[in-house]
């Protein structure tokens, strides 16, 4: 199985369930487990650009995502959805990951699993 992973340590509120303490859990498991290891490959992803983004959100929000970043860390509607100064490059890291994940497996015939590990 090809791998990315995008633990984004900045993206993180200790109080919050979705912390991000979830990733390396995981990936430590991983690590651990000899038949798993054999199994992964860890693979590089770049973050998605924001054309890229664009292609799913409209650009006037991608623009109010960046500037809501300069008010945090704070919570952004009633979910509660947390933000942090880094968090949207830490989405756009988890979007590249996932884009990565699925060229991958589109173009690699012979190894067509993969998984984005993000958050």
């Amino acid at each position: 199985m090809n791998l990315f992973s995008i633990p984004s340590p900045d993206h993180h509120d200790d109080d919050h369930p979705e912390n991000a303490k979830r990733i390396p859990a995981i990936l430590n498991a991983i690590t651990n487990d000899a038949t798993l290891q054999s199994l992964t490959s860890n693979l590089q992803s770049s973050p998605a650009s924001d054309d890229q983004i664009a292609l799913i959100h409209d650009p006037a929000y991608i623009h109010s995502l960046r500037d809501v970043m300069k008010r945090a860390p704070a919570y952004i509607d009633h979910a509660p959805t947390y933000v942090t100064p880094q968090s949207f490059d830490c989405a756009a890291a988890a979007a590249g990951a996932a884009i990565a994940a699925t060229s991958t497996s589109i173009s690699n015939p012979q190894s067509p699993i993969s998984f984005a590990l993000i958050r």
